[in-house]
């Protein structure tokens, strides 16, 4: 049997301070937003009642309860049926930032410094034993620094966005 969004989410933070620190944390990241409603989207989550409702939502609570990457992408393949899709740069970026313990908004800010990854192509020949996303994934898992990090995507931006 599987488990819902909101078992997992449990199981992943165990903690019984899971509410609290979700909700502060999410309204941190959105300030803009109105306490009331972000409150309303966490506890929906928590009873089950909804999903996250994109992808950066799921990051954020991955971000906010200090969870693995494993446990980021088990979420999103809940929510969007795939987790991290490694040529998608954000997916990258935020795996790599969880991956080394580090905040969000370093991670939206390192992201926002970057240049926009081309349009998004049907085709890239790298030869006939190279899967494409294998290869960025393990370029991404190489990286110990925000200096390396930051020449990892720039030698794999046209990588992004493949289909």
């Amino acid at each position: 049997m599987l488990r819902s969004f909101a078992e997992t989410l449990r199981e992943c933070y165990p903690c019984p301070d899971l509410g609290v620190r979700l909700a502060a944390s999410m309204q941190a990241y959105e300030p803009e937003t109105a306490p009331d409603s972000v409150a309303r989207r966490v506890r929906g989550w928590l009873g089950g009642k909804s999903l996250p409702r994109n992808r950066e939502d799921v990051f954020r609570i991955g971000f906010a309860l200090d969870l693995t990457e494993a446990q980021t992408s088990l979420l999103l393949g809940l929510c969007f049926d795939y987790g991290i899709h490694y040529r998608d740069p954000r997916d990258a970026v935020y795996a790599w930032f969880l991956r080394n313990d580090l905040g969000y908004d370093e991670a939206r800010r390192f992201y926002a410094s970057l240049p926009e990854p081309p349009r998004a192509v049907d085709y890239v020949d790298l030869g006939a034993d190279v899967h494409l996303t294998q290869r960025v994934q393990a370029a991404f898992r190489g990286v110990h620094t925000v200096e390396a990090l930051r020449e990892a995507c720039l030698d794999n931006i046209e990588s992004f966005g493949v289909l």
